[in-house]
């Protein structure tokens, strides 16, 4: 099975798309910069996951598609409000288009310990937005 795993350049989430090769899944990483742990039996793909045209050529063919991309720092979604929206959710609203129009046959979509919670603020209010969408 094809999988991308989106926002996966990071320390974290390069443990999911670890996990998935080992599991036998063809992985792609998709983030904004190239990944320090991808594996050689990974393909990396750089680009915004507000280009829908990249996101959707990314998603192509892919049965999972999950979505770990984001603004994740509460202090730098406060001090750049705009771009956080259209990240965590334009920008999931773009690659959960994409997966919908390939006939993805599963999304994930990983959110955040904020939603639930009072702290966070507009942070949080980024990413429940986000979730909504799913």
């Amino acid at each position: 099975m094809k999988t991308i795993v989106f926002g996966g350049s990071g320390f974290l989430v390069s443990y999911v798309a670890n996990a998935l090769t080992n599991a036998g899944y063809d992985v792609a990483v998709f983030d904004c910069g190239e990944s320090p742990y991808l594996r050689p039996d990974q393909e990396m793909i750089v680009g915004s996951i507000l280009d829908k045209e990249i996101v959707e050529g990314a998603v192509k063919g892919c049965d999972v598609v999950y979505n770990f991309a984001g603004t994740a720092d509460l202090d730098e979604a406060a001090r750049r409000p705009v771009e956080s929206v259209e990240v965590n959710i334009l920008g999931n609203t773009i690659v959960l288009e994409a997966s919908r129009k390939v006939d993805g046959k599963r999304f994930v979509f990983a959110s955040s310990l904020y939603v639930y919670s009072k702290a966070g603020s507009f942070y949080r209010s980024t990413k429940n937005r986000g979730r909504s969408v799913n």
